[in-house]
């Protein structure tokens, strides 16, 4: 080759020019052998202007060997038509491969796409929420989840009984699995929330248990009341063991602390 010029002109069919003499009649293109260029880049420089493709297609030329070929194509995925070229999508949004469309399109909601230049839309991941468009998926609150493989449109509170108390959480912590037998509201964020209903009362190391006859259960962790007309004797103080008597008459047993009589009893 040795630096010296060589001239082809474009084959007759479509897709294609190689090196070749011959002279060039209507509609030929000249291409010029460039000993200089860099390794591993195509070394034919067309010595015209490459044909012109209407928008929003453009010019691709294969450049794998000698034998250029030329044709008209839409951008690649990822990227969309702009003033005659082909720019990345943006963050939250993606052109896939083979599209015909010259625009990017937004993520629906419950997809996302955190780069630049992407192809498709991803799923939202569990624990988050993704609205259309986003770069991002946005993490559930302390008390919410989102299950994997949910529609990634909303979080949902904890049911009662449950808790949670970190960010993009995917499921919610029971509360029967650290106080057998308590519950606690809708939404809540802490273990602390879970407590004995109405009607029950904590026994220490075996949970919420139903109250006796004659004892008044308000819930929560605090001991049980005596009912008026009851008597209730602390066997336990610690372990909450109680005996229920009933009273001749509700006079001599007020309602109010467990063990109360009434004045001069």
């Amino acid at each position: 080759k040795g630096g010296k010029k060589q001239q082809g002109k474009k084959s007759g069919g479509e897709g294609g020019r190689k090196e070749g003499g011959g002279g060039g009649g209507e509609g030929a293109t000249s291409l010029e052998w460039d000993p200089f260029a860099a390794p591993g880049t195509d070394q034919w420089t067309p010595s015209d202007s490459p044909p012109t493709c209407p928008a929003p297609l453009q010019l691709v030329v294969d450049r794998r060997s000698v034998f250029l070929s030329e044709h008209c194509a839409h951008c690649p995925g990822g990227q969309k038509y702009y003033q005659g070229g082909c720019i990345p999508c943006s963050p939250g949004s993606a052109r896939g491969n083979g599209s015909t469309s010259s625009e990017c399109t937004v993520c629906v909601a419950g997809t996302y796409a955190a780069q630049s230049g992407a192809d498709q839309c991803l799923s939202c991941p569990g624990g988050a929420v993704c609205k259309p468009g986003v770069a991002l998926p946005q993490d559930c609150a302390p008390g919410t989840y989102a299950p994997e493989f949910h529609n990634g449109t909303s979080c949902l509170y904890c049911e009662p009984g449950k808790y949670q108390p970190s960010t993009r959480s995917s499921t919610c912590l029971t509360c029967d699995a650290i106080l057998s037998g308590s519950i606690s509201s809708r939404g809540s964020t802490d273990s602390l929330e879970c407590q004995c209903a109405r009607d029950y009362f904590l026994k220490p190391d075996l949970g919420c248990k139903p109250c006796m006859e004659g004892m008044a259960c308000i819930g929560g962790v605090g001991p049980p009341m005596q009912k008026s007309g009851h008597w209730v004797q602390i066997l336990n103080e610690f372990k909450r063991g109680y005996s229920v008597f009933r009273c001749r008459d509700s006079l001599e047993c007020p309602e109010g602390a467990l063990g109360l009589c009434a004045e001069g009893r």
